[in-house]
């Protein structure tokens, strides 16, 4: 596999065009980031090829709707040149019912369940896909095929408390299962716990811990999370994390490890360090 190859190219992470025909509808087309689903184990800093259509009602302090997407499927890692897919264009499908309430600064919570489906995935993909996890049948870029199709059920929900002036906890959760993989392949979830300490007017600190277990076939292992070492993985993490407002600056780093839950020769035991820094800025 040669994922960690180094690269040289420029990446277009979101470009949309938005429409409000109603206040309640919300129409938008283009590269749109895959976030909006808050699903680590379906996506990772994933951006698709995409129709979106979004309704949001609000009573009071809760706010709920329903989300859908029909998108390409992409995959950048592979080097596909765009359009050469034998077996027809590779798609994603989501719906989606999501509620979040909040309660102002002291208090917020949100949950989410969802439907999800891959088409005609392409060989290249299924090809990288079983170094990270995925059953693949084929030898080759040319003829490798995912075994099972991916099509299943998303859920999730996460909440954030201040019960001190500087103290904060947050807590997430998510499960995801692929209802066309036998039982014990189809199967992931993951729950982390973020203690938070604002300790001053432009700084907070975080200190998140997150134990998870995905499964080979829970879904396509190109585009989760790399983490969870995208899948047929188990283990935790341990960060700490910097958010300061002046200037708009987060730095993080994460300790991950985690093994095989499935001994396959070319996945072995992992110990991970990812540092990042961000940071946003207004162009005009």
């Amino acid at each position: 596999s040669d994922a960690f190859s180094p690269r040289q190219q420029l990446r277009l992470r979101e470009a949309a065009l938005v429409a409000q025909p109603l206040p309640w509808l919300f129409l938008s087309g283009g590269a749109q980031e895959q976030g909006l689903w808050q699903s680590r184990l379906l996506f990772h800093e994933q951006s698709f090829p995409s129709l979106i259509e979004r309704t949001n009602w609000k009573s009071g302090n809760l706010s709920y709707g329903l989300r859908f997407e029909q998108a390409i499927a992409s995959d950048t890692s592979t080097r596909q040149p765009w359009g050469n897919w034998a077996n027809g264009s590779p798609s994603f499908f989501m719906e989606q019912v999501f509620a979040s309430y909040d309660r102002g600064p002291h208090f917020s919570a949100s949950a989410t369940l969802g439907h999800f489906l891959y088409r005609d995935l392409s060989a290249p993909s299924a090809f990288q896909a079983q170094f990270f996890g995925n059953t693949v049948d084929g030898l080759s870029s040319n003829d490798a095929r995912f075994r099972y199709a991916y099509q299943g059920f998303q859920a999730g929900a996460q909440a954030e408390v201040w019960f001190l002036p500087t103290w904060a906890a947050a807590v997430e959760t998510e499960i995801l299962r692929n209802s066309e993989s036998p039982t014990g392949t189809n199967f992931g979830w993951r729950a982390r716990l973020t203690p938070r300490w604002q300790a001053s007017r432009t700084l907070r600190i975080s200190l998140p811990a997150e134990i998870f277990r995905v499964q080979p076939d829970a879904a396509p292992a190109l585009f989760q999370a790399r983490q969870f070492g995208s899948s047929n993985r188990t283990g935790f993490s341990l960060g700490v994390q910097a958010e300061f407002q002046q200037p708009s600056l987060i730095l993080a780093a994460e300790w991950i490890e985690s093994r095989p839950i499935i001994n396959q020769s070319w996945q072995t035991p992992m110990t991970w360090l990812q540092v990042s820094l961000k940071s946003d800025y207004v162009v005009f």
